[in-house]
C-alpha cells in the first residue's frame, strides 16, 4: 500500500496473482526513471529543484504534499462544523438563545439539597414571622478546596452552610452551601433567603410583610438592610453591626460617651436606624422595626471586670453576682431571637450519626439528612404526636 499524496491510498494487490508481471514492471520503472533523470539534467532549475536534488522524490517525503493534505482536511472539518451550526439554527427557528448550564462545586448533592428545602416548605404549616440567619458547619476532616477552618467554633473544620431557621423551634427553612473559594456576595445570600419566603411572589412592590430577619454583623451591610435590600422587599431587620471604612456615620462615630447602659440612635438616609449602646463594650446595631424607646428589665450576671467596665461595674452590681438591670428592648429582642440556627445545631448534635466518610459529597448528603430529621421532629412535636417518655416510671 502506498500514499498518493491526496489523502488516499492505492488498492492492495495480490502478489500470488501477479508475480509474473513484476519483472516487466521493474523494467518499465527503470526506463522511466532514466528518462526523467535525463530530462531533469537538461531542464536545470525549471523543475523547481537545484543540482543533484532534481530527482522526483517519494511523495511520502515531500512536506508540501502533507501541508496540502492538512489544509484540505482542516477545510473539510470547518465545513462540517458550519453544516452542524446551520442545522442547529434550522432547529432553533424561534431564535432563542442556547441554554447555558452552569454547574456548582456541589453538583453531586445539589438536587438532594433542593429536595430537602422544597419539602421543608411543604411540611411547615405556619412559618414563624421571625427568622434568624447564621452559618452551620458539617464536620469533614478530609481534603477539599471548599472546606472552612474556624478554630473558635465547636466544629473547627468542615463544610459551611448558610441557614435560615426559626428561633423558637429550630426549624431550618432553607440552607445553602458556602464554599471557601466561592466569590459570593453577602447581598445575594440574604436576598435569596428573603425571596424564598412564602408569599413573596404574590407581594406588591409597596407592600410590607410580617417577616423579620435577625442577623449578626457579618450580614448587616447598609446595602442589605436599606431600601436596596430587605427594606425594599418589605422584610424588617434587626442585627448587630461592625465598623467599616466610612461607617458608621459621624453622628454615631463621634459619640464618646462611655457610661453604662447609655443608648444613642441616628436615622440613616438609606432607611434604617443605627443604635449605639454601652454594655461591657460599645455595641452598634442596625434595625428597621424598633424606635429605641422600649425598655425591659432583665436579670444580669456580673461580668468579668475589664478596662471598659471597671468604672461602672461597682456602681451597678456592687457585691452582688446578679442584679436586675433595665436594658433597651431591641437588645433583648436580639438576644432571644438570634439563636435559631444554634438551636438547630443543638438538635442535630444529639442524634447526628458519627460516620467516617472519604467522599466530600457524602458528608454534605449527611447534613441534608440531618436537617430533614430535625425538621420532621419539630413538626411532629408541634402536632403533639410524640409519646411522653417520662411515663416509664416504676409502678408501685
Amino acid at each position: 500500500m502506498s500514499y498518493d499524496g491526496k489523502g488516499g491510498c492505492d488498492e492492495f494487490v495480490n502478489d500470488d496473482e501477479h508475480d509474473s508481471d513484476l519483472d516487466e514492471e521493474e523494467e518499465d520503472v527503470n526506463n522511466d526513471n532514466n528518462d526523467n533523470n535525463n530530462d531533469n539534467e537538461m531542464s536545470g532549475n525549471e523543475s523547481g529543484n537545484d543540482g543533484e536534488e532534481g530527482e522526483e522524490g517519494d511523495p511520502d517525503d515531500d512536506p508540501d504534499v502533507y501541508n496540502r493534505a492538512s489544509e484540505e482536511f482542516a477545510q473539510n472539518t470547518i465545513a462540517d462544523e458550519d453544516d452542524d451550526v446551520e442545522v442547529e439554527e434550522e432547529n432553533n427557528a424561534e431564535g432563542l438563545a442556547p441554554e447555558i448550564i452552569v454547574s456548582v462545586w456541589y453538583d453531586k448533592v445539589e438536587e438532594w439539597i433542593e429536595f430537602v428545602n422544597e419539602n421543608s416548605k411543604k411540611i411547615v404549616d405556619d412559618l414563624s414571622d421571625i427568622l434568624s440567619i447564621d452559618e452551620m458547619m458539617k464536620l469533614f476532616k478530609g481534603r477539599h478546596h471548599q472546606t472552612h477552618v474556624m478554630k473558635q467554633k465547636p466544629i473547627k473544620k468542615g463544610f459551611k452552610f448558610w441557614a435560615c431557621s426559626c428561633p423558637i423551634t429550630g426549624f431550618v427553612y432553607r440552607f445553602v452551601p458556602s464554599g471557601r473559594m466561592e466569590k459570593e456576595k453577602i447581598f445575594d445570600i440574604v436576598m435569596d433567603m428573603a425571596k424564598s419566603l412564602p408569599g413573596m411572589d404574590e407581594r406588591e412592590e409597596t407592600e410590607d410583610t410580617n417577616y423579620v430577619f435577625v442577623m449578626d454583623n457579618y450580614f448587616t451591610l447598609p446595602k442589605v438592610v436599606g431600601e436596596t435590600g430587605l427594606r425594599g422587599v418589605g422584610v424588617a431587620c434587626v442585627g448587630t453591626a461592625r465598623a467599616r471604612q466610612g461607617w458608621p456615620p459621624k453622628p454615631i462615630a463621634d459619640v464618646d460617651d462611655k457610661r453604662f447602659n447609655t443608648l444613642y440612635h441616628y436615622d440613616d438616609p438609606n432607611g434604617f436606624r443605627i443604635f449605639r449602646w454601652v454594655d461591657n463594650n460599645v455595641v452598634t446595631m442596625v434595625l428597621t422595626m424598633h424606635s429605641g424607646e422600649e425598655v425591659i428589665e432583665r436579670k444580669r450576671r456580673k461580668p468579668r471586670e475589664n478596662k471598659h467596665n471597671k468604672s461602672f461595674l461597682p456602681l451597678v452590681f456592687g457585691e452582688r453576682a446578679i442584679a436586675r438591670v433595665e436594658i433597651p428592648g431591641v437588645i433583648d429582642f436580639y438576644n432571644h431571637k438570634m439563636k435559631g440556627v444554634d438551636l438547630s445545631d443543638q438538635l442535630n448534635a444529639n442524634y447526628r450519626p458519627k460516620l467516617r466518610v472519604r467522599r466530600y459529597w457524602f458528608a454534605m448528603w449527611e447534613h441534608g439528612a440531618d436537617v430533614a430529621r430535625v425538621n420532621s421532629y419539630v413538626v411532629t412535636r408541634a402536632s403533639k404526636t410524640i409519646p411522653d417518655t417520662r411515663s416509664n416510671k416504676k409502678k408501685s
